[in-house]
């Protein structure tokens, strides 16, 4: 009887460091996200979290901000209505270019600005590291 209970001690001892590892795994990468992150007002940076879905034993990274994606990949060109761009043309020193900023953009797109996908290819040694130290915690 001692080796049944052993098993089911050891079988939720794996359980907990399972989820703590998914959630080292979401807070390293997020961290790293928000670091490489371009921020004009913070709002990008902000929005990046984490999900740990236990079900599916997997972690979700990403950005709520509406144009993370914009951001992550990149544009073709198009062109935005220059009131849009009014903010940022006075933050950055640009007042009344917005609609040559416009026309820049419509004819090059933006360029992309990585910092999800770098944040976890530049991290797959220090993901499977930390795995491996939190499955192992309290098993020896």
């Amino acid at each position: 009887m001692k080796y049944r209970s052993n098993v089911k001690n050891i079988i939720k001892i794996l359980n907990e460091n399972e989820e703590r590892a998914l959630h080292a795994v979401g807070i390293l990468v997020r961290g790293e996200a928000q670091t490489r992150a371009p921020v004009d007002e913070g709002n990008l940076r902000d929005s990046i979290d984490y999900l740990v879905n236990d079900s599916r034993k997997s972690v979700i990274i990403g950005a709520s901000a509406a144009y993370a994606p914009y951001v992550e990949y990149g544009t073709r060109p198009h062109f935005p209505p220059p009131n849009a761009l009014k903010g940022w043309a006075k933050r950055h020193g640009a007042e009344g270019a917005e609609f040559l900023i416009a026309r820049s953009i419509s004819k090059k797109g933006t360029k992309a600005q990585p910092f999800l996908t770098p944040a976890f290819e530049d991290n797959k040694q220090n993901i499977k590291k930390l795995i491996a130290r939190e499955l192992g915690r309290r098993l020896k």
